[in-house]
């Protein structure tokens, strides 16, 4: 009798778990269509089961993952946060002022656009926008708007993140602060978005987002870049960053987040 309870409450405790499952066969709806096509496989055959892992080692714990990029001890190895360089928005003004408007918009009253730069770079500095680049060294062929044609060699690149810093739970603007939740959960409010811009920072070439819709986060496994874009229903998508032109995300696994009431 005593063994038959033990195995009651070991299976009760499984029974209700939170967790993370990987979506079989996963399919990529095709813009302005109603068809789809199957994900890409990645490069590397193990990058799925490793974030997989990672999501799971923190779910199956009950333990919070809506804000910022935890990484289970195990993983430490394989899986790494890709660190961001904070830009000064007074140094880079032009570039602000290229991703708060677009690559040749129409120029606005000179004081109304100078009071709007004046309240994002401020907003910057309060870590209310996030307004930096990614620590990545690379190489690709990414769509230069200066040059719509095919690269004939590859070119040095970096990723700049710009938008409302909605991951971060000290976030000064109340509004925009994330607030910590099981299952990676993003807020309604939409996240800062992913740029390609040249090395220099001084010309924007296109958005980086896979098709869907704009990653949150940078990660490499085993070294490789890789992007994580999730909802509010705690659906995590895993894009792998491919250089070839045009560089873009290439979808290549989706999870689904389980949330189950513990009794």
């Amino acid at each position: 009798m005593k063994r038959l309870v033990v195995c009651l409450v070991v299976s009760c405790a499984t029974a209700w778990a939170d967790d993370y499952r990987a979506v079989e066969s996963p399919r990529l709806p095709l813009p302005h269509s109603e068809e789809s096509e199957p994900y890409q496989k990645p490069r590397n055959p193990a990058a799925c089961s490793i974030f997989l892992e990672n999501l799971q080692y923190f779910a199956r714990r009950s333990e919070p993952l809506s804000c910022g990029q935890p990484v289970a001890p195990k993983l430490a190895h394989v899986l790494r946060r890709v660190e961001w360089q904070d830009l000064d928005p007074d140094q880079h003004s032009d570039l602000l002022k290229t991703l708060l408007w677009g690559p040749g918009a129409k120029r606005r009253d000179p004081a109304t656009e100078a009071r709007i730069r004046a309240e994002r770079a401020d907003d910057i500095r309060r870590k209310v926008y996030v307004f930096r680049r990614a620590k990545l060294e690379l190489k690709g062929y990414p769509l230069l708007r200066s040059n719509p044609g095919n690269l004939s060699s590859e070119i040095s690149f970096q990723i700049v993140q710009f938008g409302f810093n909605v991951t971060d739970p000290e976030n000064p603007d109340a509004s925009l602060r994330c607030h910590w939740t099981k299952g990676r959960v993003m807020t309604s409010v939409p996240g800062p978005r992913m740029y390609i811009v040249s090395d220099d920072l001084a010309e924007v070439y296109s958005d980086l987002n896979d098709w869907v819709s704009d990653p949150q986060n940078l990660w490499r496994i085993d070294g490789y870049p890789y992007g994580e874009a999730y909802s509010e229903t705690g659906e995590v998508r895993l894009s792998e960053l491919r250089l070839e032109s045009p560089a873009h995300l290439e979808p290549v696994c989706l999870y689904y987040f389980q949330n189950r009431p513990t009794r």
